[in-house]
């Protein structure tokens, strides 16, 4: 009968020692706390959930119950040998619920009902009248923010026009994008710390809140994690589902926000030009169909990305950052100014900010305690990120992380200039961030990575287990 360990590296294709051992102890705690807090915090966030003020519940009493039958059937059947894994997708599950509810809650009680959800949800409620009732689709262009609407639209058409089932279906479309991320880690990196990586995607504050509502910031997680993962699959075993997957991630995050997409391409495409994840006769066949693809998609969001912040070059590019910089700093006490080379200068600080002396707010005091937890993180584990970061050679999965996150701290660092929407944008990296800091969990000086074991994606795929 194997034991718990056994199992746990069977996982991921590598053994589990005894720090590991330990470090699942400490998350599985953390992660039975998380669950506690929010089972004995439910029926405030129930009620702030269902029962909004000025929206009926609706089919929300029918519809948010079934997806939530469902998703803990696939939760249970899924991680039926794992207790680690389903104590924590539970955990995060009530989470990411409870984070909705106070997303809906600061939306309407702090701000007034002045959100951004509000118009998406408006937006679908058009899409729906003009579907049901007129037979017309009622868009003929697919801005961004329309593309959002249109989401929207095409999922109230499905649950009824409730606004709290709205929310509840874009909070667990997030929760799924929180572990395609986790299944990217498994595929790409075996030799990393698959706990702490797990609990750290699921439970991290910042990722479940700003993910939680519906609008660009669910879309945006989901799609640019059906793409990361689609690439690690394609690392691992270069097959159609891969590609799909990874094709159909990237035309959604390029719907959603073009210049992320744009972003998010050009740090796929880097990798398979100098990393040596594949060498012979297959390899060059590889490259040579991918690397064109990639090249050509690359150049088509680039384009569409221009067109979006209205950019032509660079001098138009620094204007264009200027004006976006003095537009953010509006924001009363979460606005942060200085020049733009003193914001590049803290560019690498950007994922802790606001430091703890830079708080005026309760909201931005949670904020910085974050990011103090955060930067303690990585400081401790600054020799395994560095040895991570020392193997981009030989996988294309870390070294389009880390360029994807240094594209992300010098661009949002030159444009950004309030907290509260620096805290909402980083969600777009931290994932990555994360998956770079529990690559590594050997030997910081060791050799380097062997060649790739392709990982198991779930329980299921343990030897013994029946599918």
């Amino acid at each position: 009968m194997a034991t718990p360990a056994t199992v746990a590296g069977q996982w991921t294709g590598a053994p589990v020692s005894p720090g590991l051992q330990a470090t699942m102890a400490r998350c599985k705690l953390f992660a039975g706390a998380v669950g506690a807090m929010c089972t004995l915090t439910s029926p405030a966030w129930i009620q702030l959930l269902f029962f909004p003020e000025n929206f009926d519940p609706g089919t929300a009493l029918f519809f948010t119950p079934v997806l939530l039958l469902l998703t803990l059937a696939w939760i249970l059947r899924s991680t039926s040998r794992d207790g680690f894994m389903r104590r924590l997708l539970l955990a995060a599950l009530a989470m990411k619920l409870a984070g909705a509810a106070a997303v809906v809650y600061v939306f309407f009680r702090v701000y007034g009902g002045n959100a951004d959800m509000i118009g998406y949800f408006n937006a679908g409620q058009r899409v729906v009248l003009a579907l049901r009732n007129q037979g017309d689709w009622p868009f003929t262009r697919y801005t961004s923010t329309e593309f959002a609407g249109i989401i929207t639209g095409l999922v109230l058409l499905v649950i009824g026009t409730s606004f709290p089932a709205a929310v509840a279906a874009f909070a667990l479309l997030s929760y799924f994008g929180q572990f395609l991320y986790y299944r990217a880690f498994l595929a790409a990196l075996p030799n990393g710390n698959r706990y702490l990586a797990a609990t750290l995607l699921m439970l991290l504050p910042s990722i479940v809140y700003w993910t939680a509502p519906m609008g660009k910031d669910s879309l945006i997680l989901f799609f640019m994690s059906l793409a990361i993962y689609g690439y690690a699959r394609i690392y691992s075993k270069m097959d159609a589902k891969s590609w799909a997957l990874f094709t159909f991630g990237m035309v959604g995050a390029a719907f959603v926000r073009p210049h992320i997409a744009a972003m998010l391409a050009m740090s796929c495409t880097v990798p398979y030009l100098l990393s040596r994840n594949r060498q012979g006769l297959l390899g060059m066949l590889a490259r040579m169909f991918a690397i064109p693809l990639l090249l050509v998609g690359t150049y088509f969001l680039v384009s569409q990305a221009r067109q979006f912040v209205q950019v032509e070059d660079v001098q138009s590019a620094m204007t264009r950052l200027e004006t976006i910089q003095k537009g953010l700093q509006v924001g009363g006490g979460s606005s942060f100014g200085g020049s733009l080379a003193s914001r590049l200068a803290l560019a690498p600080f950007l994922p802790f900010r606001p430091f703890p002396w830079e708080v005026r707010s309760s909201q931005m005091a949670i904020a910085s305690l974050e990011g103090v937890a955060l930067m303690a993180l990585f400081w401790m584990r600054r020799r395994k990120l560095l040895a991570a970061l020392g193997r981009w050679r030989h996988n294309p999965v870390i070294f389009m992380a880390a360029l994807y996150c240094a594209e992300f701290l010098i661009i949002f660092s030159a444009a950004s200039g309030n907290f509260g929407t620096l805290s909402r944008q980083r969600v777009m990296m931290l994932p990555l961030l994360i998956m770079l800091c529990c690559a590594w969990e050997g030997d910081p000086v060791a050799a380097p990575l062997p060649a790739q074991v392709r990982a198991p994606m779930m329980p299921a795929a343990i030897p013994g287990v029946r599918r």
